[in-house]
């Protein structure tokens, strides 16, 4: 008789174990379908350095000897700009570690509305400063013998340099990145598109009074895009306290629109670098 209590007992304890065990595989099996790659935030500091120009000319009416009105405006606008040292108030050491960010990765990319980046939230916002070159050549006419001589337009143009605290690294999307307008043109969220670190850094007055340039291109970097792939984007997500991702990136001799007007040429070089380096305990933040 008690060999046959342990055996039913047995027998039931293996029932119920079967049973428990039995189930949870379906409910893991249903959880695991929809479960997401673990998301990685972190704060970080990064350095950047980009070199931004825009080559334009402007072609109006036609220069045919006669006393009709034509001009031709060419130009040059060179912004060369990069993180810079800062310090809190009351230090005086300045700290020259990168502009302070914040990132959440995301392990599976995540739909959005304009603006809101697929891949990652978040921003990092510092100092910067940059030099500015800008050059317009005017050329036009009638000329002598006619009653209305062509002059040129006095200009400000020249070298000037102006110091930012409000540069930012954002994560965005584009379409694509075949010319100006493409990449600096914030797209909604989409699997198939372009994912980029986008970067601006503009002064916070007035630089050129009287310096034309061309109405196609931003006067300053503005939503700048530095694209980024699936492997970069691991890398990133995967990125240990005290490690370093570093991207550079160049597209030079693009359009800066499709379909230009007639008469109008305009072009656009971008090249740089970033480094992100991630934010480790014990090491100075911001």
């Amino acid at each position: 008789m008690r060999t046959r209590s342990v055996l039913a007992l047995t027998v039931l304890f293996v029932s119920i174990a079967v049973l428990t065990v039995g189930s949870t595989p379906a409910g893991a099996r249903r959880a695991n379908a929809h479960a997401t790659p673990a998301d990685s935030s972190y704060l970080y500091h990064a350095n950047f350095n980009l070199t931004y120009e825009i080559d334009w000319e402007i072609r109006q009416g036609q220069d045919d000897g006669n006393c009709s009105p034509w001009t031709i405006d060419r130009g040059v606008n060179l912004v060369v700009v990069h993180d810079a040292p800062w310090k809190r108030r009351g230090e005086r050491k300045a700290r020259r570690h990168g502009i302070p960010g914040s990132i959440t990765v995301f392990g599976r990319f995540r739909p959005g509305t304009t603006g809101l980046a697929g891949w990652a939230s978040g921003s990092a916002v510092g100092r910067a400063t940059a030099s500015v070159s800008r050059r317009w050549v005017q050329r036009g006419g009638p000329g002598a013998g006619c009653d209305d001589p062509w002059k040129p337009i006095p200009t400000d143009c020249g070298n000037k340099t102006f110091t930012t605290r409000s540069a930012n690294v954002l994560y965005q999307t584009r379409k694509t990145l075949r010319t100006l307008d493409d990449a600096t043109t914030i797209a909604s969220p989409r699997e198939n598109q372009v994912w980029v670190f986008s970067l601006s850094a503009a002064p916070s007055s007035i630089l050129y009074r009287s310096c034309k340039t061309s109405d196609l291109a931003s006067e300053f970097p503005t939503n700048i895009a530095i694209r980024l792939t699936e492997l970069n984007k691991d890398e990133i997500l995967r990125l240990q306290p005290g490690q370093t991702f570093s991207e550079d990136w160049r597209q030079s001799g693009q359009p800066c629109a499709d379909d230009l007007p007639e008469g109008v040429k305009c072009t656009f070089r971008m090249d740089g670098d970033i480094d992100i380096r991630r934010w480790k305990p014990g090491e100075p933040y911001p």
